[in-house]
């Protein structure tokens, strides 16, 4: 029998055509509540699956759901593409020595000690590298100018470890007994 004359008077026939992606293979019968189903193909990926003939010209089905998924984690997952450099890990580490207790080794000179990290920059990394910017060198790491201070906006620059070293808390301390500051 032709799949033409198999179709009820009532069902329009869409072999052969696609609907945003999806390409009808064929007529696949009703459904329990009389509503034509189709059988079709995914056009990105090949899967196929009966679909509802209403939902196919509405557009309500637009592909399988795999491919839809990945279209909605593509779309809502869109990344700044700069996690592996060092301006990301310098910001990932700031955050770690600053609210993680786990981390005992760093947590002690940081976070245990009241230091925090900008509300802007917690949980937006394009913020706080548009104000840092990329490293001189490979061998410059995230420093606190003051101290004593947080990590915010006029107190964060790139230093070397050797600026770094010349800059710590105790180095601050034995200055401000003599009214001297520390050379940087």
């Amino acid at each position: 029998m032709d799949k033409k004359q198999q179709l009820d008077p009532t069902v329009i026939d869409m072999t052969g055509k696609t609907f945003n992606g999806w390409k009808v293979i064929g007529f696949h019968g009703k459904d329990r509540f009389n509503k034509s189903r189709w059988l079709c193909i995914c056009t990105e990926c090949g899967r196929e699956k009966d679909v509802d003939g209403h939902n196919l010209r509405s557009g309500r089905s637009k592909k399988c759901r795999p491919c839809s998924a990945m279209v909605v984690a593509v779309a809502n997952h869109k990344t700044h593409g700069l996690s592996k450099t060092k301006v990301y890990r310098a910001w990932q580490s700031m955050k770690t020595r600053c609210y993680n207790s786990k981390q005992k080794s760093t947590f002690k000179y940081h976070g245990a000690m009241g230091v925090t990290v900008h509300k802007d920059w917690i949980d937006n990394f394009e913020a706080f590298a548009e104000h840092i910017g990329e490293p001189p060198t490979k061998y410059h790491t995230v420093d606190r100018i003051d101290a004593f201070g947080n990590y915010e906006p006029g107190n964060v620059r790139w230093a070397t470890q050797s600026e770094q070293m010349n800059n710590t808390r105790n180095r601050a301390r034995a200055y401000s007994h003599k009214n001297e500051s520390p050379k940087t």
